[in-house]
C-alpha cells in the first residue's frame, strides 16, 4: 500500500477501519432487517475467504450468494474490499468502497455505519495517494450527514473534521485546517464519556491525536506544537483510562495496561503521571496506585493533614514491562483526601517563585473542614492571590473527597 510518509498513521488507520465493520455493526441498533441479522453461514464463508486473502474464491462466493439473495450487494462489496486490502491492491479496494458509498447515497442501502466507515477508508486511500482534494470531496459530504443521524458513533464527526484538516494543511490552507482541528478536538473531548465509544476500536482516536499534534510540528512555533501535543496526549491517555476503568480493573492493573499501550512506538517520550484510586463507599476502603504523581494530602492525623506515604512508582509511558504496585488503606471515612496536579504546588508569582508544598500543606491544615467544595474554593483563592496577576504557568486541577460516618465530622 502506498502511504504518505507525513501521514502514515492516518492512511493506514482509516483504511483498516472498514475491516472491523461487521463486528461493530452487530452491536448497533438495527436500521433494517437485512442489515441487522446475525451473520449467516454463507456470509461466514465469504468472510473466511476474504480473511485468507483468496481473491478468486471471495468474489465467486460473494457473487453467487448475492444472486441467491443470501448476501446483500453492500456486504459483498465490503468483503471484496477486504480481500483486495489484504493483497494491497488499493485501486480495486477503492472501487468497491465507492460502491458502498453510492448505495447509501442512492438510498439502496440505509446503514450509516457501512457508509461512514467506507467514507473514512476511501478518504484514507486518497490521502495515501497524495490526492487531498479527492479525500476532501469524500469527507465533507460524509461530515454533513452526521448531525441529523444519531445512529453513527459521535466521535466519527471528529475523525472527519480531522481528515479535512489534514487535507487542508497539505493544500496550504492553514487557517481552515486549524479551525477544523480545533473543532475535532472539542467534539472528541465533548463525547469522551459517551457509551457508544465502546463500540469503536481504540485506534480510531489516534487519527485526531496524530493530526492535531502534527499540524503544529511543521512551520508553526514549537510552543504551539507542544500545547497541542500535550492536549492530545492527555486526551489519548484519558480515553484509554476510561476504557480500562469501565471494565472494573484494580488501579495497579490499569497502570500496567496503560503503560504497555503507551510505551509502544513512543518516540516523543510521552508520559503520564496518575493517581488512581478505588473507594468502597460503604466501608471506606481505598485501593490505589500512584504512577509518579504528586502525593495526595490525607486528613485525620494529629498534624491535621499529611502527605500520603506511598510508593512513587514511575510515570506511565516511559519504560515497557514495568509492574506497578498497588496499595490500600483500610478506611478513609471522615478523613478528607485532597488530590491535585503540580499546577498547584508549582504555581508561580510575578517573580517566578513557586507556591510550594509547604504553603499548600499549611493552608490545608489551617482550613476548618466544612465541605469538600469549601476546601477547593479556599485553595483556589489562595493560589490566585499568590499569583497576584501572573499568568498561570501550568494547568491546575484539584479534587477533595470525604466520606462521612453517620453523625461524624470530617477533619483535616
Amino acid at each position: 500500500m502506498k502511504i504518505l510518509n507525513r501521514h502514515p498513521l492516518l492512511a493506514t488507520v482509516l483504511t483498516a477501519l472498514l475491516l472491523n465493520v461487521v463486528a461493530c455493526h452487530h452491536h448497533d441498533e438495527p436500521r433494517n432487517k437485512s442489515n441487522s441479522e446475525e451473520e449467516s453461514p454463507e456470509e461466514a464463508m465469504v468472510e473466511a475467504a476474504a480473511e485468507a486473502g483468496d481473491i478468486k474464491r471471495t468474489i465467486e462466493l460473494a457473487d453467487s450468494f448475492v444472486n441467491l439473495n443470501l448476501l446483500s450487494s453492500v456486504r459483498a462489496d465490503f468483503y471484496k474490499a477486504m480481500v483486495y486490502n489484504r493483497q494491497e491492491d488499493d485501486p480495486a479496494m477503492a472501487e468497491h468502497i465507492k460502491k458502498i458509498i453510492k448505495a447509501y447515497e442512492d438510498g439502496t442501502d440505509e446503514d450509516p455505519l457501512f457508509y461512514s466507515r467506507a467514507a473514512m477508508s476511501l478518504a484514507g486511500h486518497y490521502i495515501g495517494m497524495n490526492q487531498y482534494e479527492e479525500a476532501m470531496n469524500v469527507a465533507m459530504p460524509a461530515l454533513a450527514k452526521f448531525e441529523p443521524d444519531p445512529a453513527i458513533q459521535p466521535d466519527w464527526k471528529g475523525i472527519f473534521l480531522s481528515i479535512i484538516g489534514a487535507c487542508q494543511k497539505m493544500l496550504n490552507q492553514p487557517e481552515e485546517a486549524e479551525q477544523n482541528f480545533e473543532q475535532a478536538y472539542r467534539y472528541y473531548k465533548k463525547y469522551m464519556g459517551d457509551e457508544r465509544f465502546k463500540l469503536v476500536d481504540f485506534q480510531t482516536c489516534i487519527v485526531d491525536v496524530y493530526n492535531i499534534s502534527s499540524y503544529y510540528s511543521g512551520n508553526e512555533t514549537l510552543k504551539e506544537y507542544q500545547k497541542w501535543n500535550d492536549r492530545c496526549d492527555s486526551l489519548l491517555a484519558t480515553r484509554l483510562f476510561h476504557s480500562l476503568a469501565s471494565q472494573g480493573m484494580p488501579p495497579a492493573k490499569i497502570c500496567n495496561y496503560m503503560n504497555d499501550e503507551l510505551t509502544i512506538d513512543n518516540e516523543q517520550g510521552m508520559f503520564v503521571t496518575m493517581f488512581i484510586g478505588l473507594i468502597d463507599l460503604t466501608t471506606g476502603h481505598l485501593c490505589f496506585c500512584n504512577a509518579g504523581h504528586n502525593p495526595p494530602v490525607i486528613g485525620g492525623s494529629d498534624n491535621k493533614g499529611d502527605f500520603l506515604n506511598m510508593l512513587p512508582n514511575a510515570p506511565i509511558g516511559l519504560w515497557p514491562g514495568l509492574e506497578y504496585e498497588g496499595e490500600e488503606i483500610g478506611s478513609i471515612k471522615s478523613r478528607p483526601l485532597f488530590i491535585y496536579t503540580d499546577g498547584l504546588n508549582e504555581a508561580e508569582d510575578r517573580h517566578q517563585k513557586q507556591f510550594g508544598d509547604d504553603r499548600m500543606l499549611d493552608i490545608l491544615r489551617q482550613t476548618q473542614f466544612i465541605s469538600a467544595k469549601q476546601v477547593i474554593e479556599t485553595m483556589a483563592e489562595a493560589v490566585s492571590q499568590y499569583r497576584n496577576g501572573a499568568e498561570p504557568n501550568d494547568d491546575l486541577s484539584m479534587m477533595c473527597i470525604c466520606l462521612k460516618e453517620p453523625l461524624s465530622v470530617c477533619k483535616m
